[in-house]
């Protein structure tokens, strides 16, 4: 992207293309990444070590934004993406330095959708490990990456509050999320997590129908900021929990399955909340989104009480 963008021959196509690759390489390296955590830190230490990933991860929506405006302003686009590819350089070099204890080899070939097959079978065994996906998909599925496509229409148009405004929003999210993060990797192993899950996946909605609603933007940053909080604490108790609860032999598969309900279905919520929001409006549309989210995880913890006993 970086050569094409200085060279003056970066086209549409290209773009699409490279996302799709960004995409796919993301989806595989995923679950790959989160097995390799529990690998290295093993099952007392993984809320904390998932919790530390989650933290320093969100801490790019505080000082992503920043770097990056400073080398568009100073160097211009082509440069910035050369910079971030860059900064991948060091990662890969530790990877390829780490030693872990090898896993007994499997038998016959590896055949993905065969194999993403069997995680989706042996997660629609285990109804609670089957519920605690469910109720990140549903986020995922019916908000997702919606609700930060959205966000400059809000700084825009409803809170009058421009460039800044809609900076400030990103980076305040980004904090709830290492306050999330930071509390669950502070506290090590949280107890009743099951309950803990269902107060930040029921609190989520709540908190997007009021920074719908809202046009003051002193309450609307402390609901980007609440958004940030739960979203980080529910998703990391559920990956930790998901790892836990599978097999050593299906966790790599089980991962699969949480991989694509994560982040596979969040290619669908922009258009969907996006046909909404020009039909009527985009508060109506993402308060709507987010009650169907609320109605739909209540449904999910009522079928599977389960969830609620989950311990750490």
């Amino acid at each position: 992207m970086g050569l094409l963008t200085l060279t003056g021959l970066i086209q549409l196509w290209q773009i699409s293309a490279l996302l799709l690759l960004h995409g796919i390489a993301g989806g595989i390296s995923q679950p790959s990444r989160q097995k390799l955590i529990h690998q290295m830190v093993g099952r007392d230490r993984l809320l904390s070590a998932i919790s530390l990933n989650s933290s320093l991860r969100q801490s790019t929506l505080v000082l992503g934004p920043a770097i990056g405006g400073l080398l568009l302003a100073t160097l211009g686009a082509g440069v910035g993406y050369l910079v971030n590819a860059a900064t991948f350089l060091p990662l890969i070099a530790v990877l390829a330095r780490m030693r872990l204890k090898p896993e007994p080899p499997r038998l016959g070939t590896p055949a993905v959708w065969r194999e993403f097959r069997e995680g989706l079978a042996y997660t629609l065994r285990h109804p609670t490990l089957a519920a605690l996906i469910a109720l990140v998909t549903i986020e995922a599925f019916f908000v997702g990456n919606a609700l930060y496509a959205m966000l400059p229409v809000f700084a825009d148009r409803i809170l009058g509050v421009g460039p800044w405004g809609y900076s400030l929003l990103l980076t305040l999210h980004g904090v709830g999320a290492i306050l999330g993060g930071g509390f669950l990797a502070w506290r090590g192993n949280v107890r009743r997590q099951g309950r803990l899950i269902a107060l930040t996946v029921l609190a989520f909605p709540v908190a997007v129908v009021v920074f719908s609603a809202s046009t003051s933007f002193a309450l609307s940053l402390l609901m980007i900021l609440t958004i940030g909080v739960v979203l980080v604490i529910a998703n990391t108790c559920v990956n930790t929990l998901v790892q836990l609860m599978a097999s050593d032999d299906m966790r790599g598969r089980v991962l699969g399955v949480h991989t694509m309900g994560t982040l596979g279905v969040r290619v669908v919520n922009g258009l969907s909340v996006g046909l909404l929001a020009s039909v009527v409006s985009a508060p109506f549309a993402l308060s709507v989104s987010a009650l169907v989210v609320g109605v739909l995880s209540i449904a999910v913890l009522l079928h599977t009480p389960a969830v609620l006993k989950l311990e750490g």
